[in-house]
C-alpha cells in the first residue's frame, strides 16, 4: 500500500524507474492474481477459496495508519527508514474485469501464475497478518486493516519493492532496479502447459 508517495520518491532520486513483471511462461495449474495501482496505493489481489479476492499491500505506518500524510511528511517517510505496515482488504469482485469496472480509477493488471504458488504466498501473508492482529488498525479512507510489518518502509524498500518480492515468489520475473518507482506487467502471452514446453521446465526462472 503506497503509490501516493511516488511523486516524493521521484523528487528524492532520478535513478529509479519502473520494473517489468513477466509472468511464468509455463503453468501447469493456472490461476490469476491481480496487480492494482492508483494514486494512493499498490496492491496484489489473490483469489479466495470462497470467492472474491483478498488484497495485500505494504506501506508506511505513520502515513497510512496514523494519517501523517501532509505533503511535508513525505520526505521524512522516504528518506529515513520508518515503521512498515501490512494492509489487508477483502474484495468481492470475481476477476480483473469486474475490479476494473468497479474501480475505474485503478490500473488493473492480471497475471497468470501457478495455483500452488499462489496459495503458498497468499496463505503466508494471511498467517503473517493474523500473527500481528494485536496491532490491527482499521483505516476506512483506504479501506484496509493494517498491522505492523517487520520490514521498514523507505525509498529503498517501498510498496513496489515488496510487491515485487511477492511476485517473484509467484514465479514471475521482475527486472532488478536500485530504486523502484513502479511495476509494469509485460504484454500477456498465452501460458503454456508443462507438457508443451520443450523440456517441461519454465525457462523464465
Amino acid at each position: 500500500v503506497a503509490g501516493a508517495l511516488s511523486a516524493a520518491l521521484a523528487a528524492v532520486t532520478t535513478a529509479g524507474c519502473v520494473s517489468t513483471v513477466t509472468p511464468p511462461a509455463v503453468v501447469v495449474e493456472p490461476t490469476d492474481v491481480v496487480l492494482v495501482r492508483d494514486a494512493r496505493h499498490v496492491g496484489l489481489l489473490f483469489p479466495r477459496d470462497q470467492g472474491g479476492h483478498v488484497e495485500f499491500g505494504f506501506g508506511d505506518w505513520d502515513w497510512y495508519v496514523q494519517m501523517d500524510d501532509a505533503w511535508y511528511d513525505a520526505f521524512d517517510t522516504v528518506l529515513v527508514p520508518t515503521r512498515g505496515a501490512l494492509g489487508r482488504a477483502e474484495r468481492p469482485e470475481r476477476d480483473a474485469a469486474e475490479l476494473a469496472r468497479r474501480h475505474p480509477h485503478w490500473e488493473v493488471r492480471s497475471l497468470r501464475v501457478e495455483a500452488a504458488a499462489m496459495r503458498t504466498v497468499r496463505d503466508a501473508l494471511e498467517a503473517t497478518w493474523a500473527s500481528r492482529a494485536e496491532s490491527r488498525v482499521r483505516n476506512d479512507v483506504y479501506g484496509f486493516d493494517f498491522v505492523r510489518h517487520d520490514a521498514p518502509f523507505w525509498f529503498l524498500n517501498n510498496c513496489n519493492d515488496v510487491a515485487a518480492d511477492w511476485l517473484r515468489e509467484l514465479g514471475c520475473r521482475v527486472t532488478p532496479l536500485p530504486v523502484r518507482l513502479g511495476l509494469s506487467v509485460a504484454a500477456p502471452a498465452a501460458a503454456l502447459p508443462a507438457s508443451a514446453a520443450p523440456d517441461g521446465r519454465d525457462r523464465e526462472r
